[in-house]
């Protein structure tokens, strides 16, 4: 695996910056969704979403345990409602109104995903909401983020979310990635024109860069982790047809 070093200018000084052009191959194939050998910014942003969201997922389930108390894997209003008596927030008859709107399929209750925005609601979107309105003004969500996601000029909780989640700052990088990748400017991207990226001179040191890293690195730990359970599973069967040939 040939690694390519990438000598870039950031902050008035030298980096060497280190990414292999099979990697960036890796985080391509996971990108390229219809295995047409093309992505585009659509199939990027479903990777993104998909692993921020297990990332999220992961950190907020011990919250979701502790809720959802007859264990089948749901919170039901009635559980939320029960658990919000006991929180110390703001406004609970509007938190309280508020369950339906995250209830996404509609069916009574809410899906640990489902859960997740309602989570970011309870937490710092409750902090950043001064006005109790259900909505962030810019100038309380500016307190976290230089850009407007409303066009109304306000912020509900499952927009927040995508702030809070990393999904917005992801797909940015995710853009400017495939913008520095797309040498045809066709809106798609091969998986040579992605390994040759890492030689563009703003690749370095750019979120692009950063966020590409971060993405192959979860990438091999789950494909490490899926042969380690493929390991397992052929030492036990293994063992399995040695306890029957005895």
């Amino acid at each position: 695996m040939r690694s390519a070093l990438l000598i870039v200018a950031a902050a008035g000084q030298m980096q060497i910056q280190s990414m292999s052009g099979a990697q960036m191959r890796i985080l391509h194939a996971a990108m390229d969704e219809d295995s047409d050998g093309r992505v585009t910014i659509a199939e990027g942003a479903k990777l993104v979403r998909r692993l921020r969201t297990a990332l999220m997922l992961r950190q907020s389930a011990p919250i979701m345990q502790t809720m959802d108390t007859d264990r089948d894997g749901y919170l039901s209003a009635e559980e939320f409602r029960a658990d919000l008596e006991h929180m110390d927030v703001k406004g609970k008859r509007t938190i309280e109104d508020s369950f339906d709107g995250f209830d996404t399929d509609r069916d009574g209750r809410l899906a640990a995903e489902e859960a997740l925005p309602l989570f970011t609601f309870l937490l710092p979107f409750q902090k950043l909401d001064t006005d109790l309105d259900g909505r962030l003004t810019l100038s309380e969500f500016q307190e976290v983020a230089a850009e407007r996601l409303a066009s109304d000029e306000r912020v509900n909780a499952t927009e927040h979310y995508s702030y809070h989640s990393g999904i917005w700052a992801g797909i940015a990088a995710l853009r400017e990635l495939l913008g520095l990748a797309d040498s045809d400017a066709d809106g798609q991207v091969s998986a040579d024109e992605l390994a040759e990226c890492r030689f563009h001179a703003k690749f370095g040191g750019s979120a692009a860069y950063h966020h590409s890293r971060d993405w192959i690195k979860v990438l091999e730990e789950a494909v490490a982790g899926l042969q380690q359970q493929q390991q397992a599973k052929a030492k036990e069967d293994r063992r399995g047809g040695q306890k029957e040939e005895l």
